[in-house]
């Protein structure tokens, strides 16, 4: 990924911590006032935007930081470990939401007469949160950044369960049932459980080093395609945060020369870059096959 990638990143983290602490708290104050776990919920949900997109800026600020003598693969797994923190950040904030959503400690009371002024304000953050799903979608897709875009998807994810709740609220509000405030947090909790721990996986995925077949394959097609070598195999790619570095196993005819061999190595390492700019090395070893 490259630098414009992650100056992206900063740019879309800085209007995204700025809008959601708006939302966060009209729709903390909205809540508290009206009496609604759902919506304090809902304004815990937009805290948690907050937090990813602070943890896009520590990326996005960091990670773009070059190699270096410590570092000789940069450190673009920065990124990898803003995704695994927010995840954590995302099930702690869950696990208060269902406490309060059963014992109901601080809400107590549902204020009814006033719920659908409460109900106005909050469709109107989740207007505005897809407006801002919306650019970072579109920013993250521009400049190749994956955070941008999981970030902008976080967005839409909370304007619909903004949209809704709203409509949860409403009806509860006009039967005057408690009851439905209480289920709408848990369904909340529910969602943001589940994002948690599909972000979790995907980092501890990326950290553990899975394989990652879909770009190992562009390796194996391009070295299929190339006359001089007999086979491949051992082919492992390590996701780095957003960009590769893949190694392999070449086959060469026994009687290539040093120099030939290396000129056929660094041939196939110019076409996968050329396939897929985010492998920024292909480290190979070359084995000859024929006569000993």
């Amino acid at each position: 990924m490259g630098l414009e990638a992650r100056r992206a990143e900063i740019r879309e983290a800085k209007v995204s911590i700025l809008a959601n602490l708006v939302i966060w708290f009209t729709r903390l104050i909205i809540g508290i006032i009206v009496g609604s776990v759902a919506i304090v919920a809902d304004a815990l949900h937009a805290m948690s935007d907050v937090l990813t997109s602070i943890g896009v800026y520590v990326a996005g600020k960091f990670a773009s930081k070059p190699a270096d003598k410590e570092h000789p693969y940069g450190h673009g797994r920065i990124a990898v470990l803003a995704e695994l923190f927010i995840s954590v950040v995302l099930l702690l904030i869950s696990a208060f939401i269902v406490y309060e959503a059963v014992y109901g400690v601080l809400m107590v009371e549902l204020m009814y007469d006033i719920a659908i002024y409460g109900i106005f304000f909050l469709v109107l953050t989740g207007f505005l949160k897809e407006l801002l799903a919306r650019w970072a979608i579109s920013l993250g897709k521009t400049y190749g950044s994956n955070l941008c875009i999981i970030d902008g998807l976080h967005h839409r994810l909370d304007a619909l369960l903004t949209m809704g709740i709203s409509i949860a609220l409403y009806l509860g509000a006009m039967l005057r049932i408690i009851l439905v405030d209480r289920v709408v947090a848990l369904v909340i909790v529910a969602i943001i459980s589940f994002e948690a721990v599909k972000i979790a996986k995907k980092s501890i995925d990326t950290l553990m080093e899975k394989r990652i077949p879909e770009v190992e394959k562009i390796v194996v097609e391009e070295a299929s395609k190339h006359s001089k070598i007999l086979g491949i195999h051992d082919v492992n790619a390590r996701d780095l945060g957003g960009y590769y570095v893949i190694e392999a196993t070449i086959h060469l005819p026994h009687n290539l020369t040093l120099k030939e061999a290396h000129k056929v190595a660094h041939e196939l390492e110019e076409r996968v870059r050329k396939r897929n700019p985010e492998i920024v090395k292909l480290l190979v070893h070359i084995e000859p096959e024929g006569e000993d």
